[in-house]
């Protein structure tokens, strides 16, 4: 009786299988390809049924329903994945990213903690939770977290970034130049982040004090305009450099070429001023003070731009000036 009970459930029993295995294949192939509407569903569908696949469909709705943009759907459904699968780190990782889209900062930080602590070989659960450690201004913590894959010499390029960005807002500026270094080395950074890298040339107790912070600004920053060749902020630093380096005449150039590339940059306009001035090029200075006061609305820069808005003797050339002032940092530069 058992043998023909068996026999008579096997045709049902084998159709539910192939289904389901099909199912499977179907939201799988749906996730890689990012078709993530379609994704959410047949994967819920599949938890909701249940089976030994349960686990991974918890998941997978989660994963989809953050790539829609349904942070709070996606946190329910992890916190029913948390609860029922409780030693499952990337559960509570799923988690934890759910409630950081939704601003629950330091509750996603928790939740990173609890997933780390469950999966502590999870790469990318770490790096989460260093990357939000330091935008909560946590950045001793962040290193702390960081530190044995940096000291090991296993850390990879946004690890090492990120360390940057810490040791950076630490002010351990010859430890966030060496970092830079490393993560570029290992990779082929994009243009913001080579110029977010190269601005630390601008940090007190770095500008002129530094000669290998402005080496290593110069290189990315050029690196940064080869992909970039519009890149405004680019242009400005690298005039600054110039300027520092007692090349006046090459640091126009680069003024010159930031207000082509943003006619309203008044950081560009004042700072090209300032050197057409020394230079002696005083209707062109005039021209660009005028231009950036059109713009300019704080009364501390507006004073200096209205001085070289002014008819002045022309001073003496000179491509070696010492103790040049930085490019004027303008407030409505941000």
């Amino acid at each position: 009786m058992a043998l023909l009970t068996s026999a008579c459930a096997t045709p049902g029993s084998d159709a539910r299988a192939a289904e389901a295995t099909a199912q499977l294949a179907a939201a799988r192939s749906a996730s890689r390809a990012q078709h993530w509407s379609q994704a959410a569903g047949l994967w819920h569908e599949m938890f909701l049924r249940g089976g030994r696949h349960e686990e991974e469909a918890c998941a997978q709705t989660a994963r989809a329903l953050l790539e829609l943009g349904d942070h709070k759907s996606a946190q329910h459904q992890a916190e029913l994945g948390s609860r029922r699968f409780p030693m499952n780190g990337r559960m509570h990782a799923l988690r934890a990213e759910a409630l950081e889209a939704q601003g629950f900062q330091r509750t996603a930080e928790t939740a990173y903690e609890s997933a780390l602590k469950l999966d502590p070989a999870a790469e990318e659960i770490l790096l989460a939770l260093a990357r939000l450690r330091c935008e909560i201004g946590k950045y001793e913590a962040a290193l702390e977290l960081l530190a044995p894959r940096l000291d090991s010499g296993r850390a990879l390029a946004v690890e090492l970034q990120l360390a940057a960005r810490a040791q950076r807002a630490l002010k351990r500026f010859p430890d966030a130049l060496l970092s830079f270094e490393r993560a570029f080395a290992l990779g082929n950074p994009g243009v913001q982040a080579l110029v977010d890298a190269a601005t630390i040339y601008a940090e007190d107790g770095v500008r002129r004090q530094d000669a290998r912070a402005a080496a290593n600004a110069g290189e990315w920053l050029t690196r940064a305009l080869a992909l970039d060749p519009q890149h405004t902020l680019a242009h400005i630093f690298l005039g600054m450099i110039a300027e520092d380096q007692q090349r006046d005449g090459e640091a126009a150039d680069c003024y010159r070429r930031a207000v082509e590339t943003d006619p309203a940059s008044v950081r560009a306009l004042t700072a090209l001023a300032q050197v057409q001035s020394r230079r002696g090029e005083l209707a062109d200075s005039m021209a660009m003070a005028e231009r950036a006061l059109a713009l300019e609305k704080d009364p501390a820069a507006r004073s200096v731009l209205e001085a070289l808005a002014r008819p002045q003797p022309a001073p003496q050339v000179n491509e070696g000036n010492e103790g040049q002032d930085a490019p004027l940092k303008s407030a409505s530069d941000g």
